[in-house]
């Protein structure tokens, strides 16, 4: 009776210890299988960011890209006519204080 009991005890232990094994790869697999998933995640993410670049880039045709260029160069020029106009005032103001003078 008494060996039959510690027969039941260790088949018992030993399904425990399976069991818990079984738990602890299972456990061990979610982790990894979860680590994968966030290093794909991070991959498709920056995946994304570079799509959304080069969509980007698309969309500014040649045109676009012209079209800018030369507002700019409007901009350069309208502060450089500006700064002519600004002088030309002042060349004027100081001819006028001349020939008031004379």
């Amino acid at each position: 009776e008494l060996s039959a009991a510690r027969q039941g005890a260790r088949r018992e232990q030993q399904a425990l210890l399976e069991e818990l094994e079984a738990e602890r790869k299972g456990r061990a697999g979610a982790h990894a299988q979860a680590e994968t998933r966030g290093r794909e995640v991070v991959s498709l993410q920056v995946q994304l960011r570079d799509l959304r670049d080069e969509v980007e880039q698309q969309r500014r045709t040649p045109e676009a890209w012209r079209m800018e260029e030369m507002q700019e160069q409007v901009a350069s020029l309208s502060a450089a006519l500006e700064d002519e106009g600004q002088r030309a005032e002042e060349a004027l103001t100081h001819v006028g204080e001349q020939n008031r003078l004379i």
